[in-house]
């Protein structure tokens, strides 16, 4: 995993440095880009933080990477300022117990965020919008002496953050799902430092993990849970179409249909009777019924240009953000836009033209709808000076009814992983896109943009660390 982005971040800055200054890359080049981002690159809830290596399941806004380029955004106009960090939450120091005593102090490892240990019986109390956390934390040093820590990590709604279980010190392990109350999630795990890995389930208490055989094809990919409990998949030979396929609770498999040639993130309809997703061009919108399998392609009608799939804004209509590949340098040049597309009609509205100070979003950005009509992102801050090649994420935006909000992020971050939790916003914000590599942190937004420091970034505690992030919430 880690071998894969710092190929693919290396390969960008290459094919930037070979191009001329001011030179409009051809869609030829954006498209050989995109090849490149395979599925397992962009949506992993995982960040890779420390010494000589690269962001790793970043979300990536930008197809072209520059190296040198001062990347801090632009004061908002209308919105909360991005250099604000969210206040941190205390360190906890109580919790759930069994019995009374007195109060056990927190315990830190290097490249991990401080835990109490977990008191029995605390998974059966866990609800929706806990959060559980993998962290994985080597030396950066191959010759250090210094031990790998990997551990599972239950974090409250509070912040409260208490240690499961540690897991094997060579293996990697990806959170999939987790259902609240349960003392197992999905997980996906292999050999540390090895590409691929299988599915399967992990004991949050004892920490046994067991493949789960879903007779799906080889290189098969988990992209959402249904209310029902059928689960999606996406799988695909490569080169070779993508399909969908739907895993019913009790049953076999059914392959729902085709969604391209090329992976981008599939998107669940708000009444999880559809899903969407960018078509390889990204020039139109492919969406599939998940019942039926029905098929179909919505153009989104820019010619000499290309737009990112945001998400579903209702059950009918998705937001995409749309700029021209023709005209000049710098992008606020190129005609970047949000436009809101009827999947139903092909009717287009844009929505807001986007000038300096509001967010840019590239194609390979996957954003998350937070509340019904309410769209989170990852997005350049426009300014007037900066060019196509130049793109890293440095901000994070709500797209709603009433316009845009920009969700205030530490300073200095261009790796953002999104999810929704119950009307609210988890942000992990680290940087290693282009700026130097720092940790994750993890950090709840209410509607309001109140934070609560779910993780702060960890402390390495004077070791040089390599910190590996996979998290998902309960539901």
């Amino acid at each position: 995993m880690t071998r894969d982005i710092a190929d693919l971040l290396a390969d960008a800055v290459d094919d930037r440095a070979r191009a001329l200054t001011g030179l409009l890359p051809t869609p030829a080049a954006f498209a050989l880009t995109r090849a490149r981002i395979r599925r397992r690159r962009i949506v992993r809830h995982s960040v890779e933080a420390g010494v000589g290596i690269a962001a790793s399941g970043a979300v990536v806004a930008g197809a072209w990477l520059g190296a040198h380029v001062d990347r801090s955004p632009a004061p908002p106009a209308h919105t909360p300022s991005t250099s604000v960090s969210p206040t941190p939450t205390p360190t906890p120091t109580t919790g759930p117990t069994t019995s009374a005593g007195p109060a056990v102090p927190p315990t830190a490892s290097p490249g991990l965020p401080t835990t109490l240990p977990a008191p029995d019986g605390l998974l059966a109390t866990t609800g929706p919008g806990w959060v559980l956390a993998a962290y994985r934390s080597a030396p950066a040093d191959p010759a250090s002496s210094a031990t790998v820590v990997h551990a599972m990590i239950a974090i409250a709604p509070d912040g409260a953050r208490y240690r499961l279980v540690d897991l094997p010190a060579d293996q990697s392990v990806e959170l999939l799902d987790w259902h609240a109350g349960d003392s197992r999630a999905r997980v996906s795990y292999g050999p540390s430092g090895v590409d691929g890995g299988v599915t399967g389930w992990i004991d949050l208490r004892t920490g046994a993990l067991t493949r789960d055989d879903l007779a799906l094809p080889a290189g098969h990919v988990y992209e959402a849970r249904l209310d029902d409990g059928t689960t999606l998949w996406t799988a695909n030979l490569d080169p070779g179409p993508v399909r969908l396929w739907a895993v019913p609770e009790s049953g076999s498999p059914r392959l729902v249909g085709q969604l391209g040639d090329h992976w981008t993130k599939p998107r669940v309809s708000p009444s999880q009777t559809r899903v969407a997703a960018l078509a390889p061009t990204a020039a139109s919108v492919v969406v599939l019924d998940v019942a039926t399998g029905a098929r179909s392609t919505v153009d989104l009608a820019v010619p000499g240009g290309e737009c990112a799939l945001l998400g579903w804004l209702d059950d009918r209509s998705v937001l995409v953000s749309c700029f021209d590949h023709t005209g000049p340098d710098p992008i606020v040049q190129r005609n970047p836009r949000l436009v809101q597309v009827d999947v139903d009609t092909s009717a287009r509205t844009t929505l807001t033209t986007l000038g300096v100070g509001q967010p840019f979003a590239l194609t390979g950005v996957v954003g998350v709808t937070v509340r019904p009509g309410t769209i989170a992102f990852p997005a350049y801050t426009l300014d007037a000076v900066i060019p196509m090649g130049d793109v890293c994420p440095n901000s994070v935006w709500e797209w709603s009814g009433s316009g845009l909000r920009q969700v205030p992020v530490p300073q200095g971050s261009d790796t953002f992983q999104l999810a929704a939790a119950g009307g609210n916003l988890d942000v992990a914000a680290s940087a290693g896109c282009a700026a130097r590599i720092t940790p994750p942190s993890l950090t709840r937004l209410a509607p309001d943009l109140s934070p609560t420091v779910l993780a702060p970034a960890p402390d390495p505690l004077g070791v040089a660390t390599q910190t590996t992030l996979t998290w998902v919430v309960a539901r």
